[in-house]
């Protein structure tokens, strides 16, 4: 189990919500497309500040390892 900190839920939000938003190339995937996180993060009510911006990239540069090492292990 996770405990997750009130204020860093919006941004997990706009994450989750952005999870088939990615880009990709011939090494795997790049990152997120943030012209999606910037048009998804109004939707929901979250105002993309800075720092809210910095904790999406945080889950992103993690998210996007954790794949790529599995995408790796596959072929």
């Amino acid at each position: 189990r996770y405990r997750l900190w009130a204020d860093l839920w919006p941004a997990v939000n706009v994450f989750q919500r952005c999870q088939t938003q990615w880009r990709s190339g011939p090494t795997g995937l790049l990152g997120l497309d943030y012209g999606a996180v910037f048009q998804m993060a109004p939707l929901l009510g979250v105002e993309l500040d800075g720092r809210m911006m910095e904790d999406v990239q945080a889950m992103e540069l993690h998210a996007r390892d954790q794949l790529n090492r599995r995408l790796q292990r596959r072929s």
